[in-house]
């Protein structure tokens, strides 16, 4: 039997799971930013409030301090209020905001937990909530094409010496207000970066979607950690 990391620990540069869920952004308040990157940050923040739930596909790219590459991945999020379901090919990630299940597929092993966020670490609903919103300083950075969309780039910079990143770099499409990209640098030196390569906003979800179900997966050992 045995333990794995849970996805939530994506701040340490050697975690295999840091990643994307940091996508979704922010209600900014102000702290410091240029006029101009304010203005493309609302305009997230409003294209996000809109949101009753998000299915995506991105890739994912994931660096040591050095600039080495450590992991380039494929992934898929569902995400509805507080609860989300993230694919990324050999692992699922699956929670209801009660109980955290993290399967791994060439094992056939399911991991349960109570689901806390209170534990240092981050959910792609925290993401939603904002959580740097006192913590980063951002500047407008110009314009990119990403992906072939035409992208505002917003840079933000910690102002806490207990943010989980230093620094944030966000892609945001200049039409339509929706994030793109974005790589995020962490107190370690590490890196990873995602690139959305779709975006359906208001999908239809199933509760069940977002509980580990047992009987799609015969013979699935259990690790019940509550």
């Amino acid at each position: 039997m045995k333990s794995f990391p849970s996805f939530l620990l994506f701040c340490r540069p050697d975690t295999f799971l840091r990643f994307l869920i940091l996508m979704m952004a922010f209600p900014f308040t102000g702290f410091g930013q240029d006029q101009q990157a304010e203005q493309i940050l609302e305009k997230l923040q409003k294209e996000l409030k809109g949101l009753q739930s998000l299915e995506a596909q991105f890739n994912l790219i994931l660096r040591n301090p050095q600039g080495k590459l450590m992991e380039e991945k494929k992934g898929s999020l569902l995400l509805a209020g507080d609860k989300y379901r993230v694919d990324l090919g050999n692992q699922l990630i699956i929670s209801d905001n009660k109980t955290l299940w993290v399967y791994l597929k060439e094992m056939n092993e399911v991991q349960i937990s109570p689901f806390d966020p209170d534990q240092g670490s981050f959910s792609p609903a925290q993401i939603f909530s904002g959580f740097w919103d006192k913590d980063y300083e951002a500047s407008y950075r110009g314009t990119k094409t990403v992906e072939g969309t035409v992208c505002a780039i917003v840079e933000l910079h910690s102002q806490s010496a207990t943010a989980p990143f230093t620094r944030i770099q966000l892609a945001v499409d200049k039409k339509q207000g929706r994030l793109v990209s974005g790589q995020f640098f962490d107190q370690g030196g590490g890196s990873f970066a995602y690139t959305m390569t779709s975006y359906k906003p208001n999908v239809k979800t199933r509760s069940s979607q977002f509980q580990f179900q047992e009987k799609d997966h015969p013979g699935v050992e259990v690790i019940d950690l509550r």
